[in-house]
Order: structure tokens, then sequence, then C-alpha cells
């Protein structure tokens, strides 16, 4: 069992733009800022069972808010996982995950309080043919539901398909080929109104994938491929191109660690007239152990959005909706005894845009 407090101080809860006094959002200037405390407890349980293992992991925490307390509310995870394996050739894993949070106000010009539950289902399997083939495939069902009732055309479920095949290498480095077919749909949405004219939609992936040990202290995952995502009715913000994601582990030393990402991949996106965005992005996160008990930790994000999903918009680049957003955080973690460990950090972030009212900037501290 694990218990845990944390204090926040936001100091633009609600992403309100830069330079605007938040009365124009209807919002005391008293309540932009706030002082968010998170008081949460978690369970673990991880239980082998011949060559099978069980694993759960649930947690609930209470957010309350010093001066917004009609955000207050309660947020959770569980996450329960059934690890099996048949004879020496299968193996696999079946999953379900729930759970709730508070949805962000980035995006979303609200005040109100919108609780997020989602609901994912996996089942997985793979079988070495071959000693240095094997193939894989997997299922996943998700479901996303919004408490407000005008949030509630934002409601999405999608199943998703996988299928690939792997080549391991002596070093037990691997490359192989994966394609991810999905299907998504709003429920709640109707195609009578021109803000909610994306509706259901098709995504296809086809990508190579590597898993490499270069080196004794670097490593290297990533994913190259063509995705192509078909909406069914608006099919004039239909997207097909190269995505792509790298990530680079680097451990020059036994006490500095260098995770560096880059990625250009199509997302979900939750707003009322789009459904996805195409996000390419660079990610920085260097670990430096001063000591066993101190750790410092940074981060650099840098990001650009691309609305490709709002069939709204004119087909023409220059009138789509363009996000850049920059966060930098540092921090440190004290461990004193191997069941106790206090953290502090600040972060800071901005985001800038080609449309009215979507910039904005934010700093928060934190303290668990």
């Amino acid at each position: 069992m694990q218990l845990s407090y944390a204090l926040q101080r936001d100091d633009n809860i609600y992403r309100l733009p830069s330079g605007i006094d938040s009365s124009v959002f209807g919002i005391d200037a008293a309540r932009k800022a706030d002082t968010v405390s998170r008081a949460s407890v978690e369970l673990r349980l991880d239980k082998a069972l011949g060559r099978q293992r069980a694993l759960v992991n649930a947690s609930v925490e209470h957010n309350s808010y010093r001066n917004n307390p009609n955000l207050d509310h309660p947020s959770g995870n569980l996450r329960a996982s059934w690890r099996w394996v048949v004879g020496n050739l299968w193996d696999g894993d079946a999953s379900f995950r729930r759970q709730r949070f508070l949805s962000g106000f980035a995006d979303i010009r609200t005040t109100q309080k919108n609780l997020v539950d989602q609901e994912t289902a996996g089942l997985s399997a793979r079988h070495r043919f071959h000693p240095r083939w094997n193939a894989s495939g997997s299922l996943e069902d998700s479901r996303r539901r919004n408490s407000q009732a005008n949030l509630q055309h934002l409601d999405l479920h999608t199943f998703a398909t996988t299928v690939g095949v792997n080549y391991v290498t002596p070093a037990d480095n691997t490359a192989g080929l994966r394609l991810r077919l999905t299907h998504g749909e709003y429920p709640n949405r109707t195609a009578a109104g021109p803000a909610l004219r994306t509706l259901d939609y098709d995504e296809r992936e086809l990508s190579g994938v590597v898993d490499v040990r270069l080196s004794g202290r670097s490593s290297l995952d990533a994913r190259l491929g063509f995705t192509e995502r078909r909406n069914r009715q608006a099919t004039g913000r239909d997207y097909s191109g190269v995505t792509a994601r790298g990530r680079y582990h680097w451990r020059p030393t036994g006490k500095i660690e260098i995770n560096t990402s880059m990625y250009r991949e199509i997302r979900t996106w939750e707003n009322i007239t789009t459904s996805y965005i195409l996000a390419t992005g660079i990610e920085f996160g260097p670990t430096w152990a001063l000591s066993d008990k101190v750790r410092l930790l940074a981060g650099l994000n840098y990001e650009t959005r691309r609305f490709l999903g709002d069939p709204g918009a004119a087909p023409v680049p220059a009138d789509q909706r363009v996000d850049h957003v920059a966060l930098a955080r540092i921090g440190s973690v004290y461990t004193p005894h191997r069941n106790v460990a206090l953290e502090i950090s600040y972060e800071q972030g901005r985001r800038s845009s080609n449309v009215t009212f979507q910039d904005f900037d934010y700093r928060a501290f934190l303290v668990s």
C-alpha cells in the first residue's frame, strides 16, 4: 500500500488567454490561480500462479481546490491484467483498465467540472513459430464518457485490431512489421449541426518497428509507418501520410540518464469541431542521481499541433488552426528511506496559436 499527499500551486488553472481580463470569461481574478491538494492511496498486487501472473493496481485520489471548490472531485485508476503462458510457444495478456479524471480546460472554455470515465479492455497473444520469429495480435476496446451533458457529444468509442511479425536477433534486438486498424465513433453526435459534422472514422497504420540495444549504455526503439484516416461523414478532412516515433535512451555514466524522443503522429483530440490533430514534437528528459537518495529531474518538450480534423475549416493549410506548445520542468526527488519519497518540482508552459483567445501560459509549483 502507498499513501501520498501533494500540494500544487497553478497560476492559471483554467488556461485563460494571456493578457485578457479573466472576467471576460466569467471568472473572478481571485479564481484564476489556485492551490490544489491531492491525497491518494494506492494498492498493488503481483501474484505468480505457476507460470501465470496476476497483477492489480488500484488507486483513489481526492482533489481539493482552495479557490475553486466547484472543481473538487475524486479520481482514480484501476488496472488488472492476467499474463498467461501456454506451453513454450504461446503467451499473452488479458487486461482491463478504468480511469476517472477531470478533463482539461485548455481547449474547452468552461468553468464546469467535467469528469471523464475511460474504460479499456484488451487481449493480446504471441506465438513463437521459429526460434528467431514470432507473430502477435491484439484486440482493444476503449470507451470514453463525459459527465457534463453539454460535453457528451465528445464521448468516444474505439475498437482496434493489431497484428504483427517480428524477428529477434541472438542479441535480443527485434525488428518487424505491424498493422493496426482502428474504428472510432462518437455515439452522441448527429449530422444535424455544423459543429458536429465529424462522426465515425476508420484509421489504418502500417509501420516498421525496431527495438535495438546499440551498446551497453544506449538503446533505440522506433516506429516508422504510413497512416490513413478516413472520416465517413467528412471526407474533406481525411488524412494520409507518414507517421513515426523514436526514443533514444543513453546512460553516459552510472548516475546520468538521458531520454530523447521525436514523433509525428495522428492523435484523437477532444474538441467541439476537431476530432484529431497531427502532432510533431520532441521531448528531452535527463535524470541525474546526485547520490543514492537524491535525484535531479528535468524535461523539455516542444510540439506543433495541426488541427486537421475540423470539417468546417477550409482545406487551405493557412486557414487551419496551428498551435505551438512549449513545456519546461525541473525537480528533485529525495528518498530518505526505501518506503519514503519527497518531491519538489517547477513547471512552466506556453501555447501560441493562430486562433484568437487560444494563447496561454502558466506556471505550476508542486510539493509531494
